[in-house]
């Protein structure tokens, strides 16, 4: 993480089954963009998709009651964040003073 740089999860779209095992809008997957933002005001960001796995009913959250935060807590734990971060800060200063 390059310092002073800001990172955030933008959902772009929710996959969801309308009745899975009698959950209804089961996610089943998450379209998303990892945007960063570093001090200067120049950005990058990396699109990606991941898909979701039932672990039980007393895992699921109904859709309505999803939140950007919930969602996201869960992409931190599905994504090598810091990895995507490096990945970010080099777009950024390949932006920069390019090759």
């Amino acid at each position: 993480m390059a310092s002073g740089s800001t990172y955030t999860w933008e959902i772009s779209k929710l996959d969801v089954t309308l009745n899975f095992n009698g959950l209804i809008n089961f996610v089943t997957g998450v379209h998303w963009v990892y945007a960063g933002l570093d001090i200067s005001g120049n950005t990058a960001n990396i699109q990606g998709y991941d898909t979701f796995n039932y672990d039980g009913p007393n895992f699921y959250i109904p859709y309505s009651s999803l939140t950007q935060t919930i969602v996201s807590s869960w992409l931190n734990k599905l994504n090598s964040v810091a990895i995507l971060q490096n990945v970010i800060d080099q777009q950024i200063q390949s932006n920069i003073t390019p090759v």
